[in-house]
């Protein structure tokens, strides 16, 4: 849970790992001590390396830390998204899962770095991956490592000083972490980890996105194990006491969903997410079950926050002692100018801290004009980020002007929409600001898919030395008569290699007599062996009044 929800930040990349300062030990894991200990899997670019054998320590006697290697203990990198699909054998996801024979209790992840690099320095060079694709294949990849059951961690990718353009441009890591904010965003259970802003408050330890001092590796081991940590009290306390009504005030919930994932051929519950109160206050727990028991993870209580801000919402974890604070974003009530202040603070020796910050305008309609993200660096406001629409519906620019030496001006993409005779959104072009030209990115364009309501999108990205579009996604959405989203279902073209596999995503929907969804199921392609294969991954259930608990 993190910066997310519009508060997204951003910036660039990962090496291959060269020379540094701090210890590395190869190998596939640690199978040493106690075999009934947790096991943790990392999964991450170049810049785990580096921390990773000092999380190892960290978490001794707590845990069992794991990750992939190749022959003879050579280090693997977790690479581009695109990798972790299955565009290159040997290191996509399913090998990171099947490490030490996976049954994994947490894994932390990072991708990012390696999306945003360029293969070369000619102007019809394409990134590895466009800010959408990125998108469209961590969410992918976060449903396919919610499906194993484990608990996750998310690393947020650390920022690249500079301004020389090259393989990767300063400013980029922060736009992709934007992106992934927005994605993790709908999964409130999982932790996040901000290597990015913790790096600005110290970027003398790091050379490019590297950190050439141990104290940099003690730092970001420290912030990971503290992430873990929290999971691995609540799974060690686990259920000692059955679900109290006092746990809230609030009553009975008045929703309840439950999500069961699939494994051996049985639906096993996984999460559960009840929901209190109305409109002046809310309080949603989530709840995770472990050996047949539920376990408190997750206390989320929103409300109106005073004179000074028009809303809050507090993030409270369980750990040894009950309910402690964890984050809090607060929303300030418009002023003269109608700028809309949201904040992010995190709870740090007994007091909330300033870490993020987003400034929104809008139009006159009411629709987004332009949004700045500033991050909290020794104690000032740094500007880091600014999304801008230049006409309403129209064109959005993204920007980014953090350098270490001071700020200038880098606009890197926009996004222009041409819409239909009713409004729709019929096409998106995307481009890049690259060697001082424009550079086309992508392009998203919406087509009839022939009778009855039913729409498809495809996402055309741009190839390194060709004049053309190659197809990377297609989309396809059905909807009843009433406009309800019946299926949503995502081939991805480039990971297939050629190959004819089902769809990499499969959402259905179900709804009751009064438009809400009451069920949703979710069924993911995994490629094993060379084949790709569609699994049923989960089904999640909502019914208002909460039910059974």
């Amino acid at each position: 849970m993190g910066f997310r929800n519009g508060l997204g930040s951003l910036f660039s990349l990962a090496l291959l790992l060269s020379s540094t300062q701090c210890l590395f030990r190869p190998g596939a894991g640690e199978p040493g001590g106690e075999v009934s200990l947790p096991r943790v899997l990392v999964i991450g670019d170049s810049i785990s390396f580096q921390y990773r054998p000092v999380l190892k320590k960290r978490l001794e006697g707590k845990a069992r830390v794991f990750w992939l290697a190749g022959r003879k203990g050579k280090r693997i990198n977790a690479g581009d998204t695109k990798r972790a699909i299955g565009n290159v054998r040997g290191a996509s996801l399913e090998d990171w899962l099947s490490v030490a024979g996976g049954d994994w209790d947490v894994i932390t992840f990072n991708y990012g770095l390696h999306d945003v690099k360029f293969a070369g320095y000619k102007m019809t060079n394409k990134q590895v991956c466009s800010p959408e694709e990125y998108r469209l294949n961590l969410e992918y990849i976060v449903e396919r490592l919610r499906a194993t059951g484990a608990r996750l961690v998310w690393v947020r990718s650390t920022p690249l000083p500079g301004k020389k353009e090259g393989p990767r441009i300063p400013g980029d890591a922060a736009i992709f972490n934007a992106v992934a904010d927005r994605v993790l965003a709908k999964y409130p259970e999982i932790l996040e980890v901000d290597l990015f802003r913790s790096n600005l408050e110290h970027l003398d330890q790091q050379d490019m996105v590297h950190y050439r001092s141990p104290e940099g590796c003690e730092r970001a081991a420290g912030l990971v194990a503290e992430a873990v940590e929290i999971v691995l009290d609540q799974l060690r306390e686990g259920p000692k006491h059955p679900w109290l009504e006092e746990d809230t005030k609030e009553g009975k919930p008045s929703s309840l969903c439950l999500e069961e994932r699939f494994h051996g051929g049985r639906r096993l519950e996984t999460w559960k997410r009840l929901s209190f109160g109305g409109k002046g206050g809310k309080v949603e727990l989530v709840l995770y079950k472990r050996r047949g028991a539920w376990i408190r993870t997750f206390r989320l209580v929103s409300g109106r926050g005073g004179t000074e801000f028009l809303r809050e919402r507090t993030v409270q974890v369980w750990g040894p002692g009950g309910w402690r604070n964890y984050r809090r974003t607060r929303t300030r009530r418009p002023g003269k100018d109608g700028r809309v202040v949201r904040l992010l603070q995190e709870w740090r020796d007994g007091a909330w801290k300033d870490t993020w910050k987003s400034v929104e305008r809008r139009w006159r309609g009411g629709s987004f004009m332009a949004r700045k993200t500033f991050a909290m660096v020794k104690g000032r406001w740094l500007e880091v980020f600014e999304e801008k629409e230049l006409l309403p519906g129209g064109r959005l620019e993204a920007r980014s002007w953090f350098t270490p030496l001071g700020r200038r001006r880098l606009e890197r993409y926009r996004f222009s929409y041409s819409r239909d005779g009713q409004g729709r959104v019929k096409e998106v072009l995307g481009k890049r600001f690259y060697g001082g030209n424009w550079v086309k990115s992508f392009e998203f364009s919406r087509k009839a898919g022939g009778r009855g309501p039913r729409e498809r999108w495809e996402l055309w990205s741009w190839f390194e030395g060709k004049n053309d579009w190659v197809e990377v996604y297609r989309i396809e959405r059905l909807r009843d008569e009433g406009g309800r989203l019946l299926r949503v279902r995502r081939w991805e073209r480039i990971v297939g290699l050629g190959e004819k596999h089902p769809p990499l995503m499969d959402r259905r929907f179900r709804y009751d007599g009064n438009g809400r969804i009451v069920e949703e199921r979710l069924s993911l392609a995994v490629r094993r062996e060379g084949r790709w294969t569609s699994i049923p991954a989960w089904v999640r259930t909502c019914s208002r009044g909460g039910g059974k608990r």
